[in-house]
């Protein structure tokens, strides 16, 4: 999983790399463009385990106080459940 920081880190590493190739007022080189690509596509991997993880913490106070919801697929959610998905022991 990865840490709370790593996102911001490959965020300011993107933005950098933008800022270089901006401020030199030139077109990025290919491998810089395969960097941006990489980059890009690392953060939007990290954003979506970040909501991954928010999600299944919901999901599990909601159960704590007892008022589990239904989910997308029209069960309702239960900690079974909620452990299978997560991958809780």
């Amino acid at each position: 999983m990865a840490e709370p920081g790593d996102l911001e880190d490959l965020q300011n590493q993107l933005e950098e790399l933008i800022g270089l190739i901006e401020d030199e007022g030139r077109e990025p080189s290919w491998d810089e463009e395969d960097l941006i690509q990489e980059l890009n596509d690392l953060i939007e991997m990290l954003q979506q385990e970040v909501v991954d993880v928010e999600e299944f913490m919901e999901r599990r106070e909601r159960l704590l106080d007892k008022d589990p919801a239904l989910l997308s697929d029209g069960e309702i959610d239960s900690w079974e459940r909620w452990r299978d998905e997560s991958g809780s022991p």
